[in-house]
Formats: C-alpha cells, structure tokens, sequence
C-alpha cells in the first residue's frame, strides 16, 4: 500500500465504503413506503381533527400500520376519519384511538389502541366511538388573543387615554426635575454619597464587633473577679480605661448618625425642588461629616482593629493582583478555544420514524480532543404497555391493556479524543468517543478522511434497552458515511437499527454547522434594536 498514491489510496478508500454500505442495504429489510393494499377500513369518531390531513399515518404500539384515507363532517359537528390498514391488526371492542403529534416535525397521526384481547373482536367497516383528541392549536390561540384583548381594555382610561402611557408621562417628568437637581448640584452628592458609604460600611463592620468585644469583656471580668481576687484592682483600672473611651466612641456614632439624618433631610428638600434655599445647609454638613470621619479614620488607622488592618495591609492588593492574572490565563485559553453550533435531522426508510438534533462542540486550544453536547429528539418515542386485570362482581377477571407513547426529549454528552492514522491514509485520523447518547450509555468509532470532506463513523448506545413489555432488545447501532458538500452545509447516510430486524432500515439526513466566525458574522448582520 505504500507504493500507491494518496489519490489511488482515498479513492480505494470510498470505494471500499460504498461497498459496505451497498451489503448493509442488501442485507436489511427492503425499503418499504405505503404501498400495500388495504387490508381492513374502520372509523373513528373525534370531537376534534384539528391538523390532521389525508394521508396522516396510522400507528399500532408506534409502529405504522395504515393511514388516513378520508375525513368527513358529522350533521352533530364531529368528525368521522375513515382509516385503511395496510397491515393485519385484530381490533377488539374496546378499542380507542388518539390523534398525536410526531416530536419535534409536528405531523399529526393517529394512534389506534387495539383493546383487550378477552373483549370480542371488532369486524373491518366498524366504527371506533372512543376517539380522543389534543387541544387545538387554533383554540389555544384564541385563549390567548381573549385574554390580551381583556389586558388592552384594562389599560384605557374611560375618557380614552392610555394609562401606561400617562404613567411613563409622569415618570418622565419626575426624572428631568430629577436629573436637573443633580446636575446642579453633582459634586457635592458624589461627595456626599462617599462619604456615607465609608460611614456604612464602618457601622456595618466595626460597631457589632465593638459591642461583641465589650460583652467578651464582661464575661471574662467575672471569670478572673472569682479565679484571681488579687489581680481586681488592674482589672478594674483597665475597665475604667476601657469605659472612658466607649461612651466616647458612641457618643461620636451618635453624633454622626444626627448629622446623617439632617444631611438625608437636606437631600429630600433638594429633590423636591427648594434646592436654592437649602444647598447652602446640605453642603455645611457634608463638610462636618467629612471632618468626622476623617477623624474616626485617623483613629482607626492607628489601631489594631479588623478595618485598620485592611487598610494598612497591602496583602489584598497582592492578592487581587494574582487573581488578575490568572483570570487573565484564563480568558486567553477561551479565546483559543473553538466552539461549533449544528442543526441536523435524518429519516429511517424502513419505519419512518424521524429523528432531529441540536448540538454543540467545543474543541481546545490541543484540538487532539473535543466535547460534544446534543439535544435529540425522536419522532418513534418511548412505547409503555401496562396490563391491567378487573374483576367484576360475578368474579370473573378480565384483561385490560393501557398503550403508552412518549417523546421525551434525549441529551448526548460525549468526549472524544483525536488520533493520527499510522496504517492507511496520510493524514487520516480516528476519533474514539464515549460517554452519554441520547440518555444512556454509549460510544462510537470515527475516521477522519484527509481532505476534511468525507468522514465514515459508527456508534452504538441504549445497550441494556427494553420494549415495552419489558423484553431484552439489542442495542442500538448505527454505521454511516458523511460528506461535507461546503463550509457550513453537509450531508449523511447509512444503516440504523443494525442489530433489530424489527426497526432496520436505511437513513439519510442532512445538517448544518455554524462555527465562531460565523456566529460573529450574524450577530454583527442583525439590526440594531435602538
């Protein structure tokens, strides 16, 4: 393999690829559509068919069975589908249906529950009355359009004006008396406002911690008043020190709150337009504020207390600064780092079941690695059976079966790791990935051809699944081949369900990819909402 060129070698490469997926297709299933004929015709009767159309599927357990052949109108105003099987199903007497929508795509089918099977048969041509119908969308909207509606006329005045704009009128008012007051008079509240937040944040600090020490000290005085008699006259003249300087402490926190309170009422009067009059007043005992604190400072720079300590200290600006600096690192590595935004949706041929994704990869400064977030949704759903058995009053049981089909949206977590291809291609890599897919355990194996067109992948997950009668099922594996038509657009095929007979089919799918560049270009093409 050596001796041939990096053309002949990509080139045996996609044929050898092709040809495993042509075995793959051959072995499956057939690739069915609704071709059948009609085995048996039913209807049912809704209240509502809103959204449902011609030609919708018709579904057993979440497999599709039929579909909708005609819909009609009822003198009563309900409406009559008639419904055309392309599949054998026994129906029974009790047996209902329910108009559903197909997960993220919005297709309405009807799912048809077949009954018990101890209840008598149902014969082709019969009429299904148990038909049961989601709300309509139409009928949602119009709840919404009533209560808006309701809104608008609450907001008129009766003489016809608009009471939020009148509201934003008022406000806008206020604000320029607002703004007018401040500027004239914006150094001495940014003085002001200074000056207070010192003041608050010492009583907020080292007043509770003062009046804890005090407390602290009481105790201690009647623990060393009982252990150390001899040692009472030093204790007590540290106490008289101790006393002398707290009234003195308080009486200052005193006089400052007084002159706060009259600096606060000379702001009220500044805002209510007699700033003339009172500038003179406010600024007087700004001044006197500010002498006051600049005393307390002084006083707390010389001590030993919490606040003089983080003044004097110059080991929070160090501190800071380091912070600084790792933040700094930090954002470097994101900037180097590349995140992609996909879109992506597939269809199996075989079930027709649909399946779309949104996701997310994020690939390190390396780039030997990457992480991959997706949100999954599927359009076949998780399909619960519960039996029921009821036993009337002659004691006889009978067996009642409840068909449960949910589209719960499923997340894929995967770290995936970059390798060098030392064997085949120059240039070629794999990709060994692992983690979460769609909500359970699962892995995959990728190979990366060299010129970043072509990539050939496999995954398999949900290992330890269940049907819904609880019955072991193999997991689930799926082997395509993707080719990157441009920059942004690609498209993907292969085999899906590999492993069950049941659901194995073809897929195909298309998706698009969105890198940082271009996330930049659009942000910056959106208009401005100023």
């Amino acid at each position: 393999m050596k001796n041939l060129s990096v053309e002949a070698k990509v080139g045996a490469f996609v044929i050898a690829g092709l040809l495993g997926i042509g075995v793959i297709a051959t072995t499956i299933e057939p690739l069915k559509y609704s071709t059948k004929k009609a085995t048996a015709y039913y209807y049912i009767i809704f209240n509502n068919v809103a959204g449902l159309a011609k030609e919708a599927p018709v579904m057993v357990a979440g497999v599709r069975v039929g579909k909708v052949e005609d819909i009609e109108v009822l003198p009563d105003g309900k409406a009559k589908v008639k419904i055309v099987f392309t599949k054998n199903v026994q129906l029974h007497r009790d047996a209902y249906a329910i108009i559903e929508t197909m997960g993220l795509m919005g297709e309405k089918y009807v799912e048809v529950i077949p009954g018990s099977e101890t209840s008598p048969p149902l014969p082709p041509g019969s009429t299904i009355i148990r038909g049961k119908s989601t709300i309509s969308t139409d009928q949602l909207m119009l709840k919404i359009y009533e209560t808006v509606d309701a809104l608008n006329k609450s907001l008129i005045t009766p003489d016809g004006k608009n009471r939020i704009a009148m509201i934003l009128d008022e406000i806008t008012k206020l604000t320029e008396q607002v703004t007018a007051t401040v500027e004239d008079n914006r150094e001495n509240l940014k003085k002001l406002a200074q000056n207070l937040a010192s003041l608050s944040e010492f009583l907020k600090s080292d007043v509770p911690e003062i009046a804890e020490n005090l407390k602290s000290l009481s105790a201690q005085l009647n623990e060393m008043v009982v252990e150390n008699r001899g040692d009472i006259r030093e204790i007590v003249r540290n106490l008289k020190v101790s006393s002398e300087k707290a009234p003195e402490l308080v009486s200052e926190a005193r006089k400052i709150e007084t002159q706060i309170n009259a600096t606060i009422a000379q702001i009220n009067k500044l805002l209510s337009g007699k700033n003339e009059e009172n500038i003179a007043a406010t600024i007087q005992n700004i001044k006197q504020s500010t002498k006051n604190l600049n005393r307390l400072i002084e006083k707390l720079q010389k001590g030993n207390g919490t606040i003089a300590k983080i003044i004097n200290d110059d080991t929070l600006y160090k501190n800071l600064t380091s912070a600084a600096h790792a933040l700094g690192k930090l954002a470097d590595k994101f900037e180097q780092t590349r995140v992609y935004i996909g879109f992506r949706g597939d269809v199996n041929t075989a079930t027709g079941n649909t399946r779309g994704g949104i996701s997310l990869k994020i690939v390190p400064e390396s780039k030997d690695r990457y992480y991959l977030l997706e949100v999954v949704a599927d359009s076949n759903g998780k399909i619960d059976h519960t039996t029921y058995y009821i036993t009337n009053a002659t004691g006889a049981v009978s067996v009642d079966e409840e068909v449960r089909q949910s589209f719960d949206t499923e997340f894929t977590l995967q770290y995936a790791r970059i390798f060098k291809d030392p064997l085949f291609l120059k240039n070629g890599k794999w990709v060994l990935r692992g983690g979460i897919i769609e909500s359970t355990a699962g892995g995959g194996i990728d190979y990366l051809f060299p010129n970043k067109r072509w990539k050939l992948y496999s995954s398999i997950w949900d290992i330890d699944r269940k049907d819904g009668y609880g019955k072991q099922m193999p997991p689930h594996l799926r082997i395509g081949l993707s080719w990157n038509i441009n920059k942004n657009w690609y498209l993907y095929f292969g085999g899906d369900e590999l492993l069950y007979n049941r659901w194995r089919g073809f897929f195909v799918g298309s998706g698009l990819t969105f890198g940082d560049d271009d996330v930049k270009y659009l942000m910056g093409s959106m208009p401005s909402l100023k």
